[in-house]
């Protein structure tokens, strides 16, 4: 099924040579093929010096184009010379145009023409940070596995300290073991989800972007682990001492169950509040669970497996979700979407609303004594596990859900952002 086109139109003068110009559009779940071409009036033999390069909503590179190569073609089992093919994440993809010499003005075009077949919204239970005996966990790889089998898990990332997972066809089983590591230093660790290679310790003191830029360049995705634990005696090194780079972020470890963090849960409260701080400034910034599996103890009370939504249970699959901020924390069954003329959207989507219509929230927790409406516009309390309010979509920018039980964390969703019709100067346009 082929979906409204979308245009992105954009001019280069002779006065902004050597420049950039970026752009964003949005692809729709269950789409299987982007066909983007670049289009512009000829003058004469005049050549402008021009590039697009188009980015995912992962921030993965999926292809080019120039005034030479005006076609760009990406689909998951194919792609033109010029493309990358294979996963195509819902979600704001970009286009970065780069000038060179400018030899006369011109108005450009990017037309972008999706195709949509059967959507399918499954979601698959995993757990984002564990350690084995390669480092300071109890259990081998296989035992950590039995285990993670035994709690029904679809996916288990391994994240030992400083010795990244290396993957292998003896991990090929019922359960899929993703690779990852905890890079650790005594002030401060960082999860680095999807990747194999060791990441200096010292580099995130000297540069911690850079340490984010070589996850994010092997395809993974960076993010804080308890940020806000006590430190030594009681965990040393658990507590981040580093600045926060928020751009450099993908994800906080919003609730660490494990080990010290069974004795302090109240902690995770602190790491709440930094990331409602990030979303307030416009922060997309994805929360997460960890047991912080050192052994078969940590899947405790208090343990949080990771609910992603994704289209498929492959490694790219899940690292996108997870930037993207399509999952949920919950051990019960949890339910959380927002619905919009008719559809319904859930954790990590963003709904393109006008200032004056109503969204309507609908959410439930077996676990919880009280609901926490956390949005934009400050925190609502309902002492019930279920509830069902509408909102008028001008008066918040996000939303998500918190679910406590005697006062203890239970649940928690990342938001569904609101988009405001007419409100922003947006640069891509749909044709019918």
């Amino acid at each position: 099924m082929i979906v409204q086109m979308q245009s992105v139109n954009f001019e280069f003068s002779e006065n902004e040579q050597f420049s950039t110009k970026l752009f964003r559009f949005d692809v729709k779940e269950g789409t299987n093929k982007l066909s983007l071409r670049f289009v512009y009036k000829n003058v004469g033999i005049v050549k402008n010096e021009l590039k697009v390069l188009v980015y995912d909503s992962c921030g993965e590179f999926r292809g080019w184009m120039s005034q030479e190569k005006r076609e760009l073609l990406i689909a998951i089992k194919e792609a033109s010379v010029n493309g990358i093919k294979g996963y195509i994440p819902s979600g704001e993809w970009m286009i970065l145009i780069e000038s060179g010499t400018i030899l006369h003005a011109l108005r450009y075009t990017v037309e972008i023409s999706p195709q949509v077949g059967e959507i399918h919204k499954n979601w698959y239970t995993g757990e984002l940070h564990s350690h084995t005996t390669r480092s300071d966990g109890t259990m081998c790889l296989s035992e950590l596995i039995n285990e993670a089998k035994k709690h029904k898990l679809d996916f288990l990332f391994v994240t030992d300290h400083d010795m990244p997972l290396r993957r292998n066809n003896e991990l090929d089983s019922d359960l899929k073991v993703f690779p990852g590591v905890e890079i650790t230093s005594y002030k401060g660790h960082a999860l680095a989800l999807g990747i194999e290679r060791h990441i200096n310790p010292q580099l995130m003191a000297e540069n911690l972007e850079l340490s984010s830029k070589l996850v994010r360049n092997d395809g993974g995705v960076f993010g804080i682990a308890h940020p806000f634990f006590p430190p030594s005696p009681y965990c040393s090194g658990c507590k981040w001492s580093y600045k926060l780079s928020p751009a450099s972020i993908d994800f906080l470890e919003l609730w660490n169950s494990g080990g010290t963090a069974s004795f302090f849960p109240g902690f995770n409260l602190a790491t709440l509040s930094l990331w409602v701080g990030f979303l307030n400034k416009g922060l997309k910034i994805c929360a997460t669970s960890g047991g912080d599996i050192h052994n078969d103890k940590d899947f405790n009370d208090l343990w949080l497996p990771y609910h992603v939504r994704a289209t498929e249970l492959s490694l790219k699959s899940i690292i996108c979700s997870i930037k993207t901020g399509k999952g949920y924390a919950s051990k019960e069954n949890f339910y959380f979407e927002v619905l919009y003329k008719d559809k319904k959207y859930y954790c990590g989507d963003t709904i393109n609303v006008a200032k004056d219509d109503f969204v309507e929230v609908m959410a439930s927790s077996e676990a919880a004594d009280k609901t926490l409406l956390l949005t934009s516009a400050g925190v609502m309390n309902f002492d019930t596990s279920s509830f069902n309010k509408k909102f008028r979509a001008r008066d918040v920018k996000w939303l998500s859900i918190l679910f406590l039980h005697r006062e203890t964390i239970v649940g928690f969703s990342n938001p569904v952002f609101l988009r405001i019709l007419g409100n922003s100067n947006a640069q891509v346009e749909e044709q019918k």
